[in-house]
């Protein structure tokens, strides 16, 4: 099925503004796109993307899925005449996270599919019969290799600073979403030692003992104990009075002893590689070392990183101890410290176009997240606001754990009340599962009510919301990347929360 394409909004709200962006992008400028809802913020940053070797970054699954469908069906349909624009767009590549490709030989999500579970790299894999079939791998091949590659934040921040092998720097990367960037890259960074950690640590020394030499196996006790002997002097640090200098001192040696473990660990890492191109089939237990290798690899990196970036401003660095979880926690406080470490560096980027409805000033978003010689634009919305009124329902009610169940009766009554009136697709957005489901448990509208469990649920769910239906979609995470216009939903509930 191939959506309609509306020409003349196309032409009057989006053609000029993509040319503008394209000459800012060709001259050298950075762009910062604020656009309300539904206003084609996607749409001008396909255009774009197409005129630049160029990534697209996208927040969460339901983005990618929407620019995934406009790729494949928003512009052209498959009789379409062939020109330069539509080889342009057929030549975009969407690599998702590596769990959305099933494994052909045993069923299971890429990460756990045979060639993952005897821990071969992607090199590895390919080179197996089963290589050329693999959806991921070959995926991911062609997503390296494309003009216009569509990519999750997570994937591609780990890809331009820890592997930097495959994909490489390009002169585009358009950042949609943006505003959830700090999140995005203290999610990525912050990084934690905890009792799992030392489990894991303590398990290695037995497969050690068992491939390598007595002396190698007393070196490893050695720099394992090294470690664990800083890591309780960084947490007597945390839990004493806390010294900027004196902490940074710690775990500065903390990261270095890392990295010494880290080193030692590839040989054992090594050895179980030679092993396994003699022909030897990896067990469970070899196959967690390897994973545990890794994770002390960016352990070792996130800890590094963040006193590299904070050398000129050392107290943007903390280092706390989380009672809850018993484990010494490594967070960056600085926005615009993590997006030039992370984002603002030339094997990362070139040109940056930053796209979202809720930037709010764009001066300050750009002055907080490091954003350089940079060009404004506003999308402003074509909708008629007379035809989509927000009404407030008077007096607000409180969600908090103290008023939850005196007022939740008193939601639904409000909820009911208005599905009266709605003959149509409708979106209650909630906050928690819960409320969801006491919604949709307790509304007399129960019958039309449709809710999920999780996010291939959810895609299922928002499928049903046509033209000619009339389903109440309750949902607790739709609040971006989904795209619904006209009868697919007709009124929104905002606010249980």
């Amino acid at each position: 099925k191939t959506c309609k394409w509306d020409q003349a909004r196309f032409d009057a709200t989006q053609r000029q503004l993509i040319i503008d962006i394209i000459h800012c992008i060709a001259n050298g400028q950075n762009v910062v796109l604020q656009g309300a809802t539904g206003t084609g913020k996607s749409i001008v940053g396909m255009f774009c993307a197409t005129f630049f070797k160029s990534y697209v970054l996208t927040s969460d699954k339901l983005l990618q899925d929407q620019y995934d469908k406009f790729i494949q069906q928003y512009l052209y349909d498959n009789n379409a005449k062939a020109d330069t624009t539509t080889s342009a767009f057929r030549s975009c590549v969407m690599l998702k996270g590596r769990d959305n490709y099933i494994c052909h030989v045993n069923g299971l999500p890429f990460s756990m599919g045979k060639c993952q579970q005897d821990g071969l790299s992607s090199k590895k894999a390919l080179a197996l019969p089963c290589g050329p079939k693999c959806a991921y791998l070959q995926t991911r091949q062609k997503a390296a290799a494309a003009n216009c590659t569509v990519l999750n934040y997570a994937y591609w921040l780990i890809q331009v600073n820890c592997v930097k092998n495959l994909f490489g720097p390009r002169e585009l990367t358009i950042f949609d979403e943006c505003h959830k960037i700090d999140d995005i890259l203290s999610g990525f960074l912050d990084t934690s030692i905890g009792p799992r950690f030392i489990q894991n640590c303590t398990k290695a020394e037995s497969l050690i003992a068992g491939i390598m030499t007595l002396e190698n196996q007393n070196k490893y006790v050695e720099l394992r104990n090294n470690v664990f002997a800083q890591v309780k002097a960084v947490i007597k640090l945390a839990t004493t009075q806390y010294d900027v200098a004196a902490m940074r001192a710690e775990a500065r040696v903390l990261a270095q002893q890392l990295s010494e473990l880290v080193d030692f660990l590839h040989t054992a890492y090594e050895k179980l590689s030679e092993l396994q191109d003699s022909g030897k089939i990896l067990g469970q237990f070899e196959k967690a070392f390897i994973r545990f290798v890794a994770s002390c690899d960016t352990l070792s990196y996130s800890i590094i990183t963040m006193l590299d970036a904070t050398e000129q401003s050392p107290g943007d660095m903390l280092v706390v101890l989380d009672a809850a979880t018993n484990s010494l926690q490594f967070k960056c406080v600085n926005d615009e410290l993590l997006a030039n470490t992370l984002v603002h560096h030339s094997d990362a980027t070139h040109a940056q176009l930053w796209m979202s409805a809720t930037i709010g000033d764009i001066d300050t978003f750009a002055t907080l997240n490091g954003i350089k010689n940079y060009v404004a634009f506003y999308m402003e919305p074509d909708w008629d606001f007379s035809k989509s009124p927000i009404v407030l329902c008077r007096p607000a009610l409180s969600l908090s754990y103290k008023n939850k169940a005196a007022n939740m009766p008193r939601l639904v009554e409000k909820i009911d009340s208005i599905l009266d009136t709605h003959d149509c697709n409708c979106i209650i957005h909630t906050s928690t599962r819960d409320i969801a489901n006491y919604i949709i448990n307790n509304s007399k509208h129960k019958r039309r009510m449709l809710t999920y469990v999780n996010a291939e649920d959810k895609q299922n769910k928002l499928a049903m919301l046509a033209d000619g239906t009339n389903y109440v979609l309750v949902g607790f995470s739709i609040t971006e990347g989904v795209d619904l216009p006209d009868n697919r939903c007709r009124c929104q509930r905002a606010g249980c929360s």
